[in-house]
């Protein structure tokens, strides 16, 4: 059963809004949070790419975190040995999201209708290579996310098997995030290892 149309009416609020939304397929750009602290940094690689998500999960957790993070990212791993760890965090969560992506990809979905989702556009600064892998591994998360949340509103899964579906790649993310900020926090095996994952 399609409930795509049911999940937008039921959320409506403003009949003209959500008939401006439905008739623009252009993806909602959105800026980044903390964007002063990319100017401050000094980089030997600094590049810039515009990314588009389907999901607003996905694309909420880039803007808010983008920026802070990357920049803590850099000066972490200016600490060669301290950046093996982040490496290791981020290769875990890129793991994880393939996986969840897997995962996904074999639910038992005809046809994956994303026309009604709004993609959001961000624009990104890049100043370490392993932002570069973050940035791929949430592309991946994307596209897992895009699936399971199509799913759960045809009602082929509920939203307790998205959320146990979704929850390593989470954890994962929280890991890396944490070393690579180094926040007092668990890493990504350990949090892992925590779940029994």
């Amino acid at each position: 059963m399609n409930n795509h149309a049911n999940a937008i009416t039921s959320l409506s609020v403003d009949s003209f809004l959500d008939e401006e939304v439905e008739g623009f397929h252009e993806p909602l750009i959105l800026s980044l949070k903390n964007g002063n602290l990319m100017d401050t940094l000094r980089t030997s690689l600094r590049a810039e790419a515009t990314v588009t998500y389907q999901t607003s999960p996905v694309a909420r957790i880039v803007r808010r975190d983008w920026n802070i993070v990357s920049a803590k990212l850099f000066v972490s791993a200016l600490d060669h040995d301290y950046a093996k760890k982040i490496r290791a965090d981020v290769s875990d969560m890129t793991w994880q999201m393939q996986d969840v992506l897997d995962v996904a990809r074999t639910l038992p979905i005809p046809d994956l209708d994303t026309s009604w989702m709004r993609p959001r556009e961000l624009r990104l600064h890049i100043v370490h290579p392993l932002a570069a892998q973050w940035l791929r591994a949430f592309t991946l998360l994307d596209q897992a996310y895009a699936i399971l949340i199509n799913a759960e509103l045809d009602e082929r899964i509920t939203p307790e098997m998205r959320w146990q579906i979704i929850a390593p790649a989470q954890m994962a993310y929280m890991g890396f995030k944490a070393t690579a900020m180094r926040l007092p926090l668990k890493s990504t095996a350990e949090l892992l290892e925590e779940a029994g994952i």
